[in-house]
């Protein structure tokens, strides 16, 4: 005899709206698509590396970038994350340049495929470049850095809004990472019984190495028991300045200016993400319950959902865009009302972005 075990959600992939058409293949309406602001997305943010978007002169580096998340579930069983890896460059004169994942590709499959794309800024001559390297493009757009900046990059902590309690920064000393002296920072955020339905106190914990003379992030854990242990990591510093060629599009690429950004035009105040408009991200999620009508019916699949990311992380306006029904629809829109994301920014500002999420549903066979 053999009984099915619901192991709940294997991928929770950040789609965002603009690169994904919506598909509806039941009675549910799909929602219009949404403007592409940009023709070719952004870099997945990367909590490693500069403390700001503040141009630091004076401190060339060039390193390799990683990040993980592995997840532990409650029957022992560890499930390894894709490793990503970026690239990140700054010259004397302040001038970056980040090569990474596509945000619009970024996936927890070991084999998912990734367009790689590189963002350049150049403070000097006050423009910014987004190269995909598939198709020899260039996107120029007017850019002017910041005066001021966080110390640090937000968070993935997320926002206290059940009482939840986040305790102050606690000085870890200091450290050599990478032949570089850090300083360490750990932050403790608590979900008390019953912020969230718990029924033991929750803890989640933020550990962050920082350079003072590089103004970086060399290293960068997060331990969330909601989404597991993600670490992020600088690899290989190198304290010299890179190639000037790294700062420029290549000769062979096509150059497309690139005009600000504009409001979505499906819903007012609400943008899209490309460009200057950074992609939300994930930092809490509950897994969605199982219907036992499609666990009798041994159903499974992903539900993908369209939803806004707000100005405070929280998501709203959740449409179906492609259903899965016995069920397991309105057990996503329950479980992904419960998550909480870092949001979106526009010139420093949090704002209100498109985004879609898939929720994917999985059946095990388990003999007794």
């Amino acid at each position: 005899m053999r009984r099915f075990r619901f192991l709940g959600i294997l991928v929770s992939s950040f789609v965002f709206a603009q690169n994904t058409p919506p598909t509806t293949t039941d009675s549910y309406a799909a929602p219009p698509a949404p403007r592409r602001v940009a023709r070719i997305g952004a870099v997945r943010a990367f909590g490693a590396g500069p403390l700001s978007a503040v141009v630091v002169t004076g401190a060339p580096y060039s390193a390799e970038g990683q990040s993980q998340t592995v997840r532990t579930l409650a029957d022992g069983t560890v499930i390894k994350g894709r490793v990503w890896s970026w690239k990140l460059y700054r010259d004397a004169q302040g001038r970056t340049r980040v090569e990474g994942p596509a945000a619009s590709t970024i996936s927890f499959a070991q084999d998912a495929p990734s367009d790689m794309i590189v963002e350049i800024t150049d403070p000097v001559a006050q423009l910014k470049y987004t190269l995909d390297a598939t198709h020899k493009a260039a996107q120029r757009q007017h850019w002017v850095a910041p005066t001021s900046g966080p110390a640090t990059p937000p968070s993935p902590l997320p926002t206290p809004t059940h009482g939840e309690q986040l305790l102050p920064p606690e000085s870890l000393g200091t450290q050599t990472i990478e032949d570089v002296p850090c300083e360490g920072t750990r932050v403790k955020f608590i979900w008390p019984v019953g912020a969230i339905g718990n029924d033991h106190e929750l803890s989640a914990v933020v550990e962050t190495w920082k350079s003072p003379d590089l103004q970086i992030i060399a290293l960068l854990k997060f331990n969330n028991p909601l989404t597991g242990d993600n670490t992020q990591k600088l690899l290989n510093i190198v304290r010299a300045d890179p190639p000037s060629s790294l700062f420029r599009p290549p000769a062979d690429y096509t150059i497309e200016d690139y005009t600000h950004p504009q409001i979505s035009q499906s819903t007012p105040g609400v943008y899209d993400v490309g460009g200057p408009v950074s992609p939300p991200m994930l930092v809490s999620k509950r897994e969605p319950e199982y219907s036992e009508e499609a666990r009798d019916a041994k159903i499974s699949g992903s539900v993908l959902l369209s939803i806004t990311v707000q100005a405070d992380g929280i998501p709203g306006d959740i449409k179906i865009v492609r259903p899965l029904g016995f069920g397991l629809d309105e057990k996503a829109i329950e479980a992904v009302m419960t998550w909480r994301f870092r949001p979106a920014v526009k010139d420093g500002v949090p704002v209100a972005t498109h985004a879609q999420v898939e929720v994917n549903f999985r059946l095990l066979t388990k003999a007794n």
